[in-house]
């Protein structure tokens, strides 16, 4: 089922791709997801260290920077990605911004360092990817552009992700996962359906890394084994203080052992209360080990802002404590009976509530 190929540089892709896709299939470095340096045309230098407590353990260092002006990476895994740590998501959030809202929210998302930008084929739609695609592709030497395929059969896959490329602008995208892996999936269908297509889609260089999403911590134990079974380059998980709903760290250990870059997604959505700020939850994200980054939606350019301030701020605290008993504590009491909307019934990632 592995593929433990390398994957292809950013530079060298490049420069394959001013001669067409066709020849680069016949590179065999295209295939799988390990240590590779990416080099991207933004200048930013990135050291990933790892810095001592204030207790004398070890963890993740908050990422640097060479400029301060710009947000501060971490790199992706073996992926080799130079990630800021605030992504941008283009679910829900995203969505709700108004034309000519969502332009300029986009345009100072680059503009301060954000080069990680997250979609699905089935957000609003395929209204999301098209909206990347009038934007991003302008500065597509300088972001990192994801998004996530529902399907599950092979030829559905291909049809949906033909449709993505399209709307989105784009002959390739850096990241390509299975959109909200979950424990009803099977394994043998899963390789026969939408894992043989991005296999594909990364022997033809449409799809430089893949993996999976995942919502819900019920099927963490089956995403351990779609782990240990797949070639997995980057997971995008639930991060958050509450338990008993959709956190899955429990895959943070073994994504850390593979190398397999981690995102953290729903760091926020439903939880900011007068109790519990942003700043917490955010840093609570980022401060999880192998966590690269946290992926946020914005609704307004003032969110995006003040979102910037906290991981800029979080990026220059060398000694971030680790004692979170506390905010986890008053997390699952401000949601006993506020149910975030992602955790009820029915709910699909991206859905307009």
């Amino acid at each position: 089922m592995k593929d433990n190929k390398k994957c292809l540089s950013r530079r060298d892709f490049f420069k394959i791709s001013s001669i067409g896709l066709g020849a680069a299939s016949a590179f065999p470095y295209l295939n799988g997801c390990t240590e590779s340096k990416m080099a991207t045309n933004t200048n930013i230098e990135l050291k990933q260290e790892v810095k001592k407590n204030k207790n004398g353990g070890e963890r993740d260092s908050p990422g640097h920077c060479s400029n301060d002006n710009l947000l501060a990476q971490r790199i992706l895994g073996k992926t080799g990605m130079e990630v800021s740590l605030l992504a941008f998501g283009g679910g829900s959030q995203f969505m709700k911004n108004d034309e000519g809202e969502w332009e300029p929210l986009l345009e100072r998302a680059i503009e301060e360092g954000i080069n990680y930008f997250d979609t699905a084929n089935n957000y609003n739609d395929g209204d999301s990817e098209i909206r990347y695609g009038k934007i991003l592709s302008q500065y597509r030497d300088r972001v990192y552009v994801a998004t996530k395929l529902e399907a599950r059969g092979a030829d559905s896959s291909k049809e949906h992700f033909e449709r993505c490329l399209k709307r989105l602008k784009m002959d390739y995208v850096d990241v390509l996962l299975i959109h909200a892996l979950d424990k009803k999936d099977n394994l043998i269908a899963l390789e026969n359906g939408v894992y043989k297509s991005l296999i594909q889609f990364k022997n033809e260089g449409t799809a430089r890394c893949i993996g999976f999403s995942i919502m819900n911590e019920s099927d963490v134990p089956f995403a351990k084994s779609v782990i240990e079974n797949f070639d997995v380059g980057v997971v995008l998980g639930v991060i958050n203080p509450m338990g008993n709903y959709g956190n899955c760290a429990g895959l943070l250990q073994i994504t850390k052992e593979k190398g397999i870059g981690f995102l953290a997604m729903k760091t926020l959505r439903g939880l900011v209360s007068p109790e519990t700020t942003a700043k917490e939850l955010i840093t609570y994200a980022l401060d999880r080990e192998n966590v690269t980054a946290a992926v946020i939606g914005h609704h307004g350019i003032d969110k995006l802002e003040k979102n910037i301030t906290i991981v800029k701020e979080y990026a220059l605290n060398t000694s971030v404590p680790n004692r979170w008993s506390a905010l986890e504590k008053r997390v699952n009491q401000y949601v006993e009976n506020r149910k975030p909307v992602w955790t009820l019934p029915g709910y699909h990632d991206g859905m307009m509530v």
